[in-house]
């Protein structure tokens, strides 16, 4: 046997003659081809058909790495791992008995994106694995997704974007350091700059804007939308913040709450079980819970209440369409309602005040134990 190298530019290999001439065969091309070596390549796509060349690439492996190896144009069918030491190209290989989701589908762009991501077939049917680890993952973006090692169907956009993410799935990242903390937090859809920066395990996130839920470690089940949005928050679950800057200031876990407006509940602290709606409602608010406001200047309750207001101030309409006449009022129900019930057995009943002539005094009246206002 004799040692020699032989160069067919780009490539120079080092080769040793054997009897088996196959390294030798090489000498005269660019490219290493793995008929050399035995295989066939006749597979088809579902990989249930065909030769196993396994063993074929398993001496081609040993022959070489890092050159480039023409399939030319032949699918192969190998047991995992993937042969994976070499440049393959024009062609393709599909893993014994396996799904589609056992072959790699990757897609990277930009410094370290994707570094770390280890692809590990699902192996079908002896694995436990569900699905195939560390696939279908895309990373554009200088270090995104850096860190990912079994992580799978993520796409992460933006520098330093999903950088610490190992093993999480299903997450949907656009944004320079967005969700960068993020290790296994699952089904997040995050959209701006450092939006959920620091969550870490939170899942079923949906955050929009920049800053958004920055401070939220472990929060889950929280949608929030606007510029700083809960950007303070710290670990509460099901929230909802729509607005510029609502639920701005709440550092601590806050949980059930919705704020819907321009710094709506933009101070609160701690207080839970809040819902504001429109724009500063319950701005002050720091630590009160399980309060109800909506509106700015009016406040309506109930399907069309207050739809006919245009120019009105300071009124407040409760109940199905119910309209105020003026600024400054309170008004309870449409036209149908006979009788206000305020509880302890004091009713108004509207009917009878409307009946009364002109000048009648109200009184209260005890009848049967039952208190109620008349004429």
């Amino acid at each position: 046997m004799t040692g020699v190298q032989t160069c067919a530019l780009p490539i120079c290999f080092p080769v040793t003659i054997t009897n088996n001439g196959a390294l030798e065969a090489q000498k005269a091309r660019e490219w290493v081809s793995p008929h050399d070596f035995g295989a066939v390549g006749d597979a088809d796509a579902s990989g249930v058909f065909g030769t196993n060349d396994s063993a074929a690439f398993a001496l081609l492996e040993a022959a070489f790495t890092g050159v480039a190896v023409n399939l030319q144009g032949k699918i192969y069918l190998v047991n995992s791992p993937i042969p994976h030491a070499n440049q393959y190209f024009n062609g393709s290989f599909v893993v014994a008995a396996a799904t589609t989701d056992d072959q790699p589908v990757l897609a990277a762009f930009g410094r370290d994106s994707l570094k770390s991501n280890t692809f590990v077939p699902r192996q079908f049917p002896s694995s436990t694995l569900t699905w195939a680890a560390g696939n279908y993952n895309t990373a554009f973006g200088a270090d995104t997704m850096v860190n990912n090692t079994t992580g799978r169907r993520n796409t992460a956009i933006g520098a330093n974007a999903f950088n610490q993410n190992s093993a999480g799935f299903y997450n949907t990242v656009v944004g320079a350091w967005a969700a960068y903390s993020n290790t296994i937090g699952n089904y997040n859809t995050v959209v701006g700059n450092q939006s959920l920066q620091y969550n870490t395990i939170g899942n079923n996130n949906t955050v929009v804007g920049e800053g958004s839920l920055v401070a939220s470690v472990s929060g889950s089940n929280n949608v929030v939308i606007g510029d700083t949005a809960a950007v303070s928050v710290a670990s509460g679950n099901r929230n909802i913040a729509i607005g510029s800057q609502a639920l701005k200031t709440t550092t601590f876990a806050l949980n059930d709450t919705i704020a819907i407006g321009y710094q709506a509940l933009s101070y609160t602290v701690t207080g839970s079980l809040n819902l504001a709606i429109g724009n500063y409602t319950l701005g002050a608010n720091t630590s009160g819970s399980n309060n109800l406001a909506i509106g700015g200047n009016n406040t309506a309750i109930g399907a069309n209440a207050g739809s006919g207001i245009t120019t009105f101030d300071n009124t407040t309409s409760v109940g199905y369409n119910a309209q105020p006449t003026a600024s400054n009022e309170v008004k309870l129900g449409d036209t149908n309602v006979q009788t206000i019930n305020l509880g302890n057995g004091l009713k108004i009943d509207i009917a009878s005040i409307l009946a009364a002539p002109a000048g009648t005094p109200i009184v209260v009246r005890v009848s049967g134990g039952i208190k109620y206002i008349s004429v």
